[in-house]
């Protein structure tokens, strides 16, 4: 696996589903309702992203000009890597003192982003769990998928045969839409599918058919037949994004 890669999609993919978690757990909202700070992540060669969590909500949102409570720089991807191990130590490049932030409820926070997307064995999730871990899947997934894309050799490749569009990617009875963007070959993960111009789709009848998905346990092309998920548009859009499912699925393992 490409190094940096891996930083991206810890970082733009990982971290960044804090957000959705905060949003739809309210145990997560508990464990960031008094913090109001914002932490923008600096790794060489990867773009920055802030996160910003404010009583109770959170956004993640590309650096701005104001300067973030906490920024946190890292010497390589290597190193980015090895903290969302546990094993690494970023380095404070400005609010030292908000460190405190980053040991506490942070930590917390992407403690229980772990135990919904990586359930413990022998754990067993309330119903309101598992369709949170459906939804925080997909969110990770298909902003991995962008950064697969974006920087992995062999995404790259597949993505330089996609055409400028949108692929929407949605479970109807669920209110659940995600949109990958792409423009010259690049991808941007859209989690609401707003300001995109689509021009494919991926449809599924049912969040256990999404999950299975999600989870491997089924192949998109056998189900197509079984009118469990209806394909349209720029087949060719289509057909790369599921190569690169399955890169993304190396990535996350």
């Amino acid at each position: 696996m490409d190094t940096r890669t891996m930083a991206s999609i810890n970082l733009h993919a990982v971290l960044r589903a804090c957000v959705p978690l905060v949003e739809n757990d309210p145990v997560a909202r508990e464990i960031v309702k008094d913090s109001n700070i914002s932490v923008r992540f600096d790794i060489p060669g990867i773009e920055p992203r802030t996160l910003i969590f404010d009583h109770g909500t959170a956004r993640s949102e590309a650096p701005g000009p104001s300067k973030p409570d906490l920024r946190l720089g890292f010497v390589s991807p290597a190193h980015f890597n090895s903290m969302i191990a546990g094993k690494g130590i970023p380095v404070p490049m400005w609010g030292a003192h908000r460190m405190g932030f980053l040991l506490g409820p942070f930590t917390k926070l992407t403690d229980r982003l772990s135990y919904i997307l990586q359930t413990p064995e022998g754990v067993t999730l309330t119903a309101e769990e598992e369709e949170l871990k459906t939804f925080l899947t997909a969110n990770v997934a298909f902003a991995a998928l962008c950064e697969v894309a974006n920087t992995d050799p062999v995404g790259q490749k597949i993505a330089h045969g996609m055409r400028d569009g949108a692929l929407i990617v949605e479970v109807p009875s669920e209110g659940i839409k995600f949109a990958c963007q792409t423009k010259d070959h690049k991808l941007t993960f859209s989690p609401d599918g707003s300001h995109t111009d689509p021009n494919a789709w991926m449809t599924f009848d049912s969040k256990e058919t999404f999950r299975a998905v999600l989870d491997g346990a089924v192949d998109t092309y056998a189900i197509i037949g079984q009118d469990k998920l209806v394909m349209s548009g720029v087949i060719l859009n289509i057909d790369a994004a599921n190569k690169m499912l399955g890169r993304v699925s190396r990535y996350l393992a």
